[in-house]
């Protein structure tokens, strides 16, 4: 389907132009125009006014040029009737304003509504990555991870050893009751531990 706010200019008027409406205005004006008529040709709003009872001939009036011209782009299309879903009209009690615009376009257009998902964290996560990689921006988790590996890759194994031989002599020389204190506090942390 075509998404008349990520056209260009020329081709928002090529578009109004093959469907005989105008292609004056700024481009938000041409975005409207061009939504308009193609919310007219999915849903059809034309014939209902095709479906309505003929006059009878001798009371017809000449029809004149100007009533071969197209609704007005500015008047709003009447919404079709809505699907009966009462999930969605429940939840609507409890969303919010922007919310229930959400939720009356969706019904309006027989779309699902969208609801984020309860864990923003994870979910900012995911779009700040979808927008490094649109972007070209570094990645920071990448640059962690590649950053410790060119720290392992380069680190000196003398120093490693010298820290582990000094983190044994420590725990050698350590006094008895500070071990079996740190071995108390070691099973109670194990023990109520919460569950992973």
């Amino acid at each position: 389907m075509v998404e008349p706010k990520k056209m260009k200019v020329a081709e928002l008027r090529a578009a109004l132009a093959e469907r005989g409406l105008s292609t004056d205005g700024l481009k938000a004006v041409l975005v409207d125009r061009l939504q308009l008529a193609l919310d007219e040709e999915e849903f059809g709003l034309d014939e209902p006014a095709a479906a309505a009872p003929a006059p009878s001939p001798e009371k017809a009036p000449a029809p004149s040029p100007k009533a071969a011209k197209p609704p007005s782009p500015k008047a709003p299309p009447p919404a079709p009737p809505a699907a009966e879903e009462p999930a969605a009209e429940a939840t609507t009690e409890e969303l919010s304003e922007l919310e229930k615009k959400k939720a009356a376009r969706a019904a309006r257009f027989g779309i699902p509504l969208y609801v984020a998902p309860k864990d923003t964290k994870q979910n900012d996560k995911k779009k700040k990555k979808k927008r490094a990689e649109r972007f070209g921006l570094p990645d920071k988790d990448a640059d962690e991870a590649k950053k410790k590996a060119r720290k392992e890759r380069f680190e000196d194994p003398r120093a490693k050893e010298e820290a582990a031989k000094k983190a044994a002599r420590a725990e050698r020389f350590k006094d008895p009751a500070v071990k079996a204190n740190e071995a108390k506090l070691k099973a109670r942390a194990e023990r109520f531990a919460p569950p992973s």
